[in-house]
């Protein structure tokens, strides 16, 4: 792995940037030249893991220091495995939008962080990011179900953050999956999509948008894997 890393670099290397309303900072265990390195280590390795983790979101406050590349050097104690992503070409979209509606979540359910022992929303909402990602690989390589990832998604954040389980979980999942139809980005290439599977009645019947809902917005869902 050290082959990997550039001649000269720094480690620990702090980002911030501010994403509309939301603050976004964090560590970075490499910069040197235009590139910086995560390290990662993992048990089961299967491509492409961090292809949306929240970490991607760093490549905005890198910009900012002339670097618009992030790699993960991943290694599963056996081999060493490289993902890279490059602001120029990186499809941000479903990030930001998990972003915005995790935004949405807090402001809507002022429940009391530091009551559960939970230092603080950004600690929250990082966790989220995380568990988040991470459940969906394992629901990509058919791991675990959707049902199962629906369950454990809130539960896991808690869980993380060294609190309890309760009934709350359950009411925050009903919330997070009744608000994903309702964002309004698409993917490009989604109305032509639409247009051309309609006349053939493509979809079955259960999978049809009710008529409450915009008709496009389950390219959305898949994109955004609303589960």
């Amino acid at each position: 792995m050290r082959k990997q890393l550039p001649m000269r670099y720094k480690t620990q290397f702090f980002v911030r940037t501010a994403i509309k309303d939301v603050e976004f900072y964090g560590m970075v265990d490499v910069v040197g030249g235009d590139r910086a390195i995560d390290i990662k280590t993992t048990a089961r390795y299967q491509a492409p893991k961090f292809a949306h983790h929240f970490q991607n979101l760093y490549l905005f406050g890198l910009k900012s220091w002339n670097i618009k590349q992030l790699d993960y050097l991943i290694t599963d104690f056996q081999n060493v495995y490289t993902e890279s992503y490059h602001y120029d070409s990186y499809d941000f979209q479903p990030l930001l939008d998990e972003l915005e509606l995790f935004t949405e979540f807090l402001e809507q359910h002022p429940f009391d962080l530091s009551r559960r022992g939970i230092p603080t929303a950004q600690a929250f909402q990082e966790t989220f990011h995380k568990v988040n990602a991470e459940l969906w690989h394992l629901h990509d390589s058919r791991q675990i179900s959707q049902d199962e990832l629906r369950y454990r998604r809130f539960r896991q954040v808690i869980s993380q953050l060294g609190c309890e389980d309760d009934d709350s979980c359950d009411e925050w999942s009903e919330w997070y999956l009744s608000h994903c139809p309702y964002k309004p980005h698409l993917l490009p290439g989604a109305l032509e999509l639409l247009d051309y599977l309609a006349p053939r009645k493509w979809l079955p019947a259960k999978r049809r948008t009710p008529k409450s809902l915009n008709p496009k917005c389950f390219i959305l869902r898949w994109k955004k894997r609303a589960a």
